[in-house]
């Protein structure tokens, strides 16, 4: 899955609204706010740490706390993308 990078000069807001409308989403404030219920419903589910909620509340991550950020994030992207294209809910 390739997610719409921020690319060099855009604002963060077009880069959001790029994103909302890959994800299949009205509006940037839908997106948003199903995001960061995502990351915990999922990483529930699995029974891990959210480490992308870790690293939005400013704490640090080491290298593989990073690299599963990263991960993680692409899995919330993929889930929201998921349930905006088949009208499912997000918990």
């Amino acid at each position: 899955m390739t997610h719409p990078i921020q690319r060099p000069g855009q604002s963060l807001c077009a880069h959001k609204r790029e994103v909302a409308d890959w994800m299949g989403y009205g509006s940037v404030e839908a997106m948003d706010r199903d995001h960061d219920a995502t990351h915990a419903s999922l990483c529930r589910w699995l029974g891990i740490p959210s480490y992308a909620l870790k690293q939005a509340r400013g704490e640090p991550l080491n290298p593989v706390e990073q690299r599963l950020a990263d991960i993680e994030e692409d899995a919330a992207l993929a889930v929201q993308r998921l349930a905006q294209n088949t009208g499912a809910v997000l918990p």
